[in-house]
């Protein structure tokens, strides 16, 4: 029994008029995102790499003038347009409030608003090649994925040029046969050559994207795509100008420092196969259907596959990799995977000859990716993802809710890149290095009169490193620890936040400032 022409018309590409119910669904999925990501930030407060700490020190260098100085910053390898997007959400911000949360709440309604680019065009997408259901599902899939909520509720430039690249595929990459307007094609490719510029590892995919766009003899499309590359490009080199005294002064040395200048190296080495590895870790054996259904998604949205599939392949050659270094690729892939997802409920219906079950399945698809999203998430050996580091910030919204806080200790000093840094607290506490791993005693105690302690995670053991003395014998009360897996090893690390009475003799004390140690200091002169 054939299914009526009606039901077929459901996973078939409209015809461009976008009606009031596909108003209503994109409305709905881009709320339930934005209200995911805020619950997200504000009960499950965590540091997903140190990197989102120190685009938030520049960012809070900017507005309030106090920062720990990154070495990135301090030799000039990161463009300052990120940090300058980020300042001017948290100068709106405290207009509103008081500095930190009021900062910091515009600074989190800004990665809202990024997080909206892979949805809306993962919906278009679908719509434009599986009709509703496919709008339906790989919009919701981008909202859901538990991947995309972990990297789109923080700081990082990652998911900022993920956003750009998505952006700019759609633009210049519909999914269905049509004539693109010049106009188009050229902000497709700025926002392309924007998230080139955010994230020089993602040149090859863009080069891609580009090629296969304008074609190799179709020539006509290559000046608007040019054109639309070279503004973001050019922009940032009069940024770097402007900002650092030279042209491209961050990319240059970016790419010089994570290449010849083995900087990249200096923070680790992993094998070629680790994202493989990562993703069977976040996915698990439901990671077999991501993969199949993305290969099928494929068969309508080929480019998406090919960019997310070079994502990879780029980002594997590299000596140091990093979970997020390809989060880019997960928005193209949970939207092929959606697509992939609803063409097999089609064709499932088809094969079962039942028009009714049609609808049925095309109902379930997506709420099968909610239930997967959720329970993975939820599973023990994911539980690092939402808890990383969240001692450093609620022991920081302690401080900050202590009128007579006028100091805090980091102990040992070393580890001020686990900390939520200036960015987290009120601007009038300044932070002190407490001391060395070893140390019999810490360095200016009356300095401040908060410390924070962080027991790092020791695999022999197998549990947190002892302090090497009490603080309580300088007078400080331990408030409360954090126990949590700073990483997929699920070996735990411990936050504690002490208090002593009394006031602050700052004179008495040494101030933060980063140190990466002689090894390093060498490889960046």
């Amino acid at each position: 029994m054939k299914s009526s022409p009606a039901d077929r018309r459901l996973t078939e590409s409209p015809d461009g008029r976008f009606l009031m119910r596909d108003w209503l669904a994109l409305l709905a999925i881009c709320l339930l995102a934005v209200i995911i990501r805020a619950l997200v930030m504000t009960f499950l407060p965590s540091i997903l790499h140190p990197d989102e700490r120190m685009w938030l020190e520049s960012t809070n260098w900017l507005v309030n003038h106090r920062w720990l100085q990154s070495w990135d910053f301090q030799v000039g390898t990161r463009s300052w347009l990120w940090p300058g997007l980020m300042a001017g959400f948290m100068a709106i911000g405290e207009l509103f409030g008081a500095p930190p949360s009021s900062g910091l709440g515009g600074v989190s309604a800004l990665i809202c608003i990024v997080s909206l680019a892979p949805v809306i065009c993962g919906f278009l997408w679908g719509r434009n090649v599986a009709g509703i259901p496919g709008a339906v599902t790989a919009g919701l899939l981008n909202a859901v994925w538990f991947e995309l909520v972990y990297f789109y509720t923080h700081p990082l430039s990652e998911p900022f040029a993920a956003s750009a690249l998505a952006l700019g595929l759609f633009l210049v990459y519909p999914g269905r046969s049509t004539v693109l307007s010049e106009r188009r094609l050229f902000i497709g490719a700025a926002m392309l050559g924007l998230a080139a510029v955010v994230r020089p590892q993602l040149i090859p995919a863009v080069a891609l994207a580009v090629i296969a766009v304008g074609g190799i003899r179709r020539r006509a499309h290559y000046p608007a795509l040019l054109g639309g590359l070279a503004l973001p490009i050019v922009l940032s080199g009069l940024l770097d100008w402007v900002t650092w005294g030279w042209p491209f002064h961050a990319t240059i040395l970016y790419i010089y420092y994570n290449s010849a200048g083995g900087v990249s190296s200096f923070f680790g080495r992993n094998p070629v196969y680790s994202y493989l590895g990562w993703e069977w870790v976040a996915w698990g054996l439901f990671g077999v259907v991501i993969v199949l259904c993305t290969l099928y998604g494929a068969l309508r949205l080929p480019l998406l596959f090919w960019v997310a599939a070079t994502i990879f392949i780029v980002h594997s050659a590299v000596s140091h990799k990093e979970y997020r270094f390809i989060s880019p690729a997960l928005p193209l892939i949970m939207t092929l995977a959606g697509v992939g997802s609803v063409m097999a409920a089609d064709w499932l219906a088809d094969r079962l000859g039942q028009p009714p079950l049609r609808r049925a399945l095309l109902v379930a698809v997506p709420l099968a990716w909610t239930i997967a999203s959720v329970a993975l998430a939820a599973s023990p050996s994911r539980r690092w993802y939402w808890v990383r580091s969240r001692g450093s910030i609620l022991a920081m919204q302690a401080v900050n809710a202590d009128k007579e806080a006028c100091g805090v200790g980091v102990y040992p000093g070393g580890m001020w890149w686990r900390t939520a840094g200036y960015a987290a607290l009120r601007p009038d506490v300044p932070l002190f290095d407490a001391g060395k791993p070893g140390a019999a005693t810490p360095v200016g105690p009356k300095a401040y009169n908060y410390v924070l302690t962080v027991q790092q995670r020791s695999p022999e053991l197998n549990h947190p490193v002892d302090l090497p003395f009490d603080f309580a014998s300088f007078g400080y009360q331990q408030l409360q620890c954090w126990t949590d897996p700073w990483d997929r090893t699920q070996l735990l690390d411990r936050m504690c936040l002490w208090r002593r009475s009394g006031t602050c003799d700052p004179a008495s004390g040494t101030l933060l400032t980063p140190d990466y140690g002689k090894a390093f200091e060498d490889l960046t002169r």
